[in-house]
């Protein structure tokens, strides 16, 4: 099972199909994310061969992800006018984290894979709150990491409050960490609210508190220190 949106390619041999659209346009199914780098997916997809198997029709396509242009591949079965996905390699690839990450929050790193794995399977309301729990994990390490409250204190902490606590003084988290608590919570309720149920928006708001955090990082561990006891030549 797969996340999938539909795109229209142009065919230069239409012939599997029972009518030929405007110029040979036709749609098909593609995963909604990147199977390389798991990010939105605005590939470039080229078909590559066809062959027809006890009256069905297939396409073998190739896509390169507009982002790491990587490539991955498609078998696509002719149904109507467009095609339909039926398999797609590499099935599911993890995302990459910088090791100040990785070392700050395993339980981070994991809970954001699972989600991630569940989202490129078509699973979009684990995905959603899982990416929600995986935020929460990171918050808290990162608050124990710098000291911001005792771990007891911590423990006792909401999402809600962790964010007040921890990101109440600067907007460029406390925004984007709102955002991922609301639309995570949402994928929780039975009676969804449109407003909140976009897995991109959450996905991409995400990121920036990442980001946040790994700035941090970055400046609590760098690669080179500037020697207090002696003046700089250069």
């Amino acid at each position: 099972m797969y996340l999938t949106k539909d795109v229209k390619v142009l065919f230069s041999s239409p012939e599997f199909f029972s009518n030929e659209l405007s110029q040979n346009w036709h749609t098909i199914e593609i995963p909604a994310l990147c199977p390389n780098c798991g990010v939105g997916f605005g590939p470039t997809s080229v078909c590559r061969n066809k062959f027809s198997e006890e009256g069905e029709y297939f396409y073998f396509f190739t896509h390169k992800c507009n982002i790491c242009f990587k490539y991955c591949l498609t078998l696509q079965i002719v149904s109507n006018d467009r095609t339909r996905l039926i398999a797609a390699y590499p099935k599911t690839q993890l995302r990459q984290f910088d090791q100040l990450l990785r070392d700050l929050s395993p339980e981070f790193i994991d809970m954001y894979q699972a989600s991630l794995s569940s989202e490129q399977n078509g699973y979009a309301n684990l995905a959603g709150i899982g990416y929600r729990s995986a935020m929460e994990l990171l918050i808290k390490d990162y608050a124990l990491d710098f000291e911001l409250s005792s771990k007891e204190d911590i423990s006792r902490l909401n999402l809600n409050r962790a964010i007040d606590k921890f990101f109440g003084n600067d907007e460029n988290a406390m925004i984007p960490a709102d955002v991922v608590r609301t639309f995570g919570n949402n994928f929780a309720h039975w009676d969804k609210s449109q407003k909140y149920a976009d897995l991109e928006t959450l996905k991409a708001y995400l990121d920036l508190v990442v980001q946040f955090i790994y700035s941090r990082l970055m400046i609590k561990h760098p690669p080179v220190k500037r020697d207090k006891g002696r003046k700089s030549r250069n």
